[in-house]
């Protein structure tokens, strides 16, 4: 199975239904959506700017967004599901649906006996909530959907510290692959060429 978180930055797209799907299609794998929260979250950060909301408190309101994005990509994208649990996953791959996660659901579902420890703060970002996402569902694929290209020559540490993505990232790729949860990451620019992937270290 396959992982793939798509960028909030895609959603201001018109294309993106249709870019995507055609993606999608190329892959030999059943595929499960993460949606990110876009200009959603960026608001959330702007409350807690405003109001000084405490880390807890928007780490909620953030993956609240993601649940919110989910609902769009599901509305727009052809032959798509939004799933809460997993039986619901089932379901919705027998029936040859793409499945998009409800972040909320499966974050309260699997956070208490996680092995891993999802942090509420803001280093962590829903590329971090993808990977932990991966590692807790045992999904070895984590395909990253961006508006933009992963830059030549740098590894997770390096892209991290370039703002590429979260500071969490690296951390918490580490502490996955101390318990021996493989990860594979790849990087696909939406916006560019079509069929081109990174894969990243």
């Amino acid at each position: 199975m396959i992982l793939c978180k798509v960028g909030g930055s895609l959603l201001d797209w018109p294309e993106f239904p249709d870019r995507l799907r055609d993606f999608l299609d190329q892959l030999n794998a059943p595929v499960v959506l993460l949606t990110g929260g876009g200009s959603c979250a960026d608001l959330v950060r702007q409350w807690d700017h405003i109001f000084n909301l405490e880390e807890e408190r928007s780490h909620r309101l953030a993956i609240g967004t993601m649940s919110l994005t989910a609902s769009l990509v599901t509305s727009v994208l052809a032959k798509s599901c939004l799933v809460k649990n997993q039986q619901q996953l089932e379901m919705a791959i027998v029936q040859q649906l793409t499945p998009v996660l409800d972040a909320v659901s499966w974050v309260d579902q699997l956070e208490m006996a996680a092995k891993i420890k999802l942090r509420h703060h803001w280093n962590i970002t829903s590329d971090s909530v993808a990977l932990w996402l991966a590692a807790e569902l045992g999904i070895e694929h984590l395909f990253l959907l961006k508006s933009v290209d992963f830059p030549d020559g740098l590894n997770i540490q390096a892209a991290s510290d370039e703002g590429v993505i979260d500071a969490g990232f690296p951390e918490m790729f580490l502490q996955i692959s101390c318990k021996r949860e493989a990860v594979n990451l790849h990087w696909h620019n939406l916006r560019g060429k079509r069929g081109l992937v990174v894969d990243i270290e």
